[in-house]
């Protein structure tokens, strides 16, 4: 065990557990404990909720016998302050989940999850390092407990305010946490892009929400008086007029950073455009393979930062996609055998992420597992360089078809990248499909044969959820023109991608159905 973790790691046999406690955590206790009565309040059983008291506070100075757990609840799978000793209008919340308290939100402090361990993260769709892989930990005085506890503080402070006397009738400490996190983003005024599920109400999103608990005004849509847009892509007709108007245009992780950290946060940190400039895509050809590098932009690089403003996701996507198709079309022309870096691919195949955003709740599990698997594949461009290496060792390994390997990670990729295909070919269609309609013959060739019974039932459902021909072209910032062109660029150059992909799998004698 290093130094470092000394005295914060722990095995509980009893539990069979092996628990690693968030820096800072006993001064925070000591100090909070100075100005709140604490409890301990847990859905799981009190077997656990005792041996985590018995960690944290040994000499039962700040918790005592205050210990709630899962039998104590009064509803099934929520906590409630019904079974806590005190008004509700005195009682402050701490919690990583927000899910469980339906009733007492106003009352809720909510914190970011402490994942210290890799198994925190077994149960989700997409691939993380927890903070013990990245060898890391938060920090002791600037972590999340050092931030909560001066929030604390200064909620206690105009609580007790002594200018308001000693009479606490009326007071409310929600009225408090209410003015405290609305100073945060005061001023601000939001417009959101390409970030809502189409159709869905604005107002009940959790990051519209975030930001009108933190005082901003949130509005559908844009006007010389917004200040920020908060957007997933550079290309969408609000993020445009972003640039366009010298507005801030900020990933949806500015919100959320400025929420736990309870304090705005600097905009060129979580900025849209850099990212974007990253995925620049040039093509360059070697004497005895065929490679895609990615073009990193310098700040000074003014032709590309025009590009980038300019670009749509669609356009991306097909100039992407189409210097690839031409390498590939290079290659062959001159007797070149066609091996796609790894990682390049990964980073134009990237850029289709956004689409299945856009498309909503009806394409949440291909979007699910497409990124996933995306991820995957990135982390395996550390290891190997080409396409083809990733499968030879599959091949080798007799790992091709097993549940997480990258070979059969590359063919869900593959797909997801035909979906897209497909869907533009029926949206094209001279019969003049609906969205619904294009969506869903796209979904039930290209996926559902390998989806289970349920994911097919939820696809099916989501169907109506997909916005409009209208909506689509507008959240993507085109018309029915350009849209068709640059539909049937991607159409045109994915055929030569997904066959290469295709051929790495027949020339090996791997078949393709599965």
């Amino acid at each position: 065990m290093t130094d470092a973790l000394k005295g914060s790691l722990f095995k509980l046999k009893s539990l069979r557990k092996l628990v690693k406690l968030r820096p800072f955590v006993h001064t925070f206790l000591k100090e909070a404990s100075q100005l709140f009565e604490m409890y301990i309040y847990t859905m799981a059983e009190r077997s656990y909720a005792l041996e985590m008291a018995n960690l944290l506070d040994p000499q039962k100075i700040y918790f005592d016998s205050r210990i709630i757990a899962r039998h104590d609840c009064t509803q099934r799978r929520q906590k409630g302050l019904d079974v806590v000793l005190g008004q509700e209008s005195a009682v402050l919340i701490l919690d990583d989940s927000h899910q469980v308290w339906a009733k007492d939100k106003a009352n809720l402090i909510l914190m970011e999850k402490y994942n210290y361990f890799a198994s925190s993260y077994i149960n989700l769709p997409y691939k993380y390092k927890s903070l013990s892989e990245l060898k890391y930990d938060e920090s002791e005085s600037e972590g999340t407990l050092a931030i909560v506890l001066q929030v604390l503080k200064r909620i206690h402070n105009l609580f007790f305010d002594p200018e308001l006397g000693d009479n606490f009738a009326g007071r409310d400490v929600r009225q408090v946490l209410m003015a405290v996190r609305g100073e945060i983003l005061k001023g601000c005024k939001i417009a959101f892009s390409c970030t809502f599920l189409p159709k869905s109400p604005e107002q009940n999103h959790r990051l519209w929400n975030m930001a009108e608990q933190m005082g901003a005004m949130c509005v559908k849509e844009v006007d010389p008086s917004v200040t920020h847009v908060v957007s997933a892509f550079v290309g969408t007709r609000k993020s445009c007029w972003a640039v366009e108007q010298n507005k801030f245009l900020v990933e949806p992780r500015w919100l959320e950073a400025a929420y736990y950290l309870w304090q705005k946060q600097p905009e060129d940190k979580f900025t849209v455009l850099d990212d974007r400039k990253k995925r620049m895509l040039i093509v360059s050809v070697d004497f005895s393979r065929v490679r895609i590098r990615i073009r990193n932009m310098s700040s000074n690089d003014d032709e590309g930062y025009k590009l980038a403003r300019t670009q749509t996701p669609l356009s991306s996507i097909a100039q992407a996609f189409e210097e690839i198709s031409d390498l590939i079309k290079n290659g062959n022309g001159n007797e070149v055998v066609v091996d796609l870096k790894l990682k390049p691919f990964c980073e134009a195949c990237s850029l289709v992420s956004v689409l299945f955003g856009c498309l909503g709740m009806a394409f949440k599990f291909a979007e699910m597992e497409y990124t996933a698997k995306l991820r995957d594949l990135l982390e395996a461009s550390k290891s190997f360089d080409t396409l083809s290496s990733v499968v030879e060792f599959d091949l080798k390994n007799k790992t091709v078809k097993s549940p997480g390997s990258h070979t059969r990670n590359l063919r869900r990729v593959r797909q997801g990248l035909d979906l897209i295909k497909e869907l533009f070919q029926n949206f094209l269609s001279p019969e003049n499909l609906t969205l619904k309609t294009a969506a869903t013959t796209a979904y039930q060739q290209v996926c559902a044969p390998y989806h289970t019974w349920a994911v097919r039932t939820a696809a099916s459902a989501g169907m109506c959820t997909l916005p409009s021909r209208e909506q689509l072209l507008l959240n993507l910032n085109e018309t029915d023109k350009s849209a068709d062109k640059e539909m049937r660029r991607y159409i045109k150059a994915s055929q030569d991608v997904i066959k290469i992909i295709d051929d790495l799998y027949i020339s090996r004698g791997i078949t393709l159905d599965w």
